[in-house]
């Protein structure tokens, strides 16, 4: 089983997630807070994680942040796996209409399925 490290926020992850991310305050802010936590995969892939309760309001689920990387299909396994280690029941994803698609059909082939839509009113004039 490949490695899995939590990691703690350093400007080399900011650096690093300066690149793919436009919500990168509210993930390093949810990070050094302590509410989402970081991971190194076989030091090829960084995920960001926020531990929640579920909707039920009695069982633990994730909700899966941010991700970049090499191999997240490969790695998969292993997040999964050590998730239900620790007692997590779901994990859940957001994500842009642009990655959405991907995002679907990896879901898909680990028994997952869409169970919200999300949209959103702009309040303030750009």
């Amino acid at each position: 089983m490949e490695e899995v490290k939590r990691i703690p926020w350093s400007s080399d992850l900011d650096r690093k997630m300066s690149r793919y991310f436009d919500n990168l305050p509210l993930l390093r802010a949810e990070v050094l807070s302590g509410k989402a936590e970081a991971y190194s995969i076989a030091n090829e892939l960084t995920i960001i994680l926020r531990p929640e309760l579920g909707a039920d309001g009695r069982t633990h689920e994730v909700v899966w942040l941010a991700s970049f990387g090499r191999n997240l299909n490969r790695h998969i396994p292993t997040v999964l796996n050590r998730l239900k280690a620790k007692g997590f029941h779901s994990i859940r994803y957001h994500c842009d209409l642009e990655t959405e698609k991907r995002v679907m059909r990896l879901v898909e082939r680990h028994g997952g399925q869409q169970v919200e839509a999300v949209f959103r009113v702009q309040l303030e004039s750009e």
